[in-house]
């Protein structure tokens, strides 16, 4: 694998992860301003603005990763225009994949389910007057900060079963 091949394929991640990332949101936007009483599209205007132009910004990034490398000559400037990969198997790389994807999920979670909890103690000392955090909003990030858990601790056997699972399909 050659330092261009690498650099691109981490400019692809990149892109794919921002790409879907925003794409939820963006519908998650929409849908909450569709079923939303009260509310309307116009009001949205900003934030679907801001997704859409991530959005853009995520595909420009996987489309046109390698000229992107070609422009700011990350593959120059190194001793040996080759990484030595004799060791590592797609077994290897999956696992710091998943391993990765965990520690994003927990890191972007976790902030949020401690101050829920934090809220969740002061609205029982005070008797219930302060407005609770959404509960679709608690429910995903419990649920992602759950998911990125068991990615971190069972990486593994999550990438021996996706390897597993590609050579299946092939």
């Amino acid at each position: 694998m050659s330092k261009k091949d690498l650099f691109t394929a981490l400019l692809k991640l990149i892109g794919f992860y921002t790409f879907f990332t925003y794409l939820v949101s963006l519908l998650n936007t929409v849908f909450y301003t569709i079923v939303q009483d009260g509310t309307s599209l116009s009001e949205q205007k900003i934030e679907i603005g801001y997704y859409l132009i991530f959005i853009v910004c995520s595909l420009v990034l996987m489309l046109f990763a390698e000229k992107i490398v070609g422009v700011f000559r990350l593959n120059k400037g190194y001793e040996r225009d080759f990484i030595a990969l004799d060791n590592m198997k797609n077994v290897d790389i999956v696992k710091v994949g998943i391993f990765i994807l965990g520690i994003i999920l927990v890191a972007s979670n976790l902030s949020y389910v401690i101050l829920w909890i934090i809220q969740r103690f002061a609205t029982a000392v005070r008797n219930g007057n302060m407005l609770p955090f959404d509960i679709y909003s608690s429910f995903t990030a419990f649920a992602n900060l759950i998911l990125g858990f068991l990615m971190i601790t069972n990486f593994g056997r999550i990438a021996k079963w996706f390897v597993k699972w590609n050579k299946e399909e092939e």
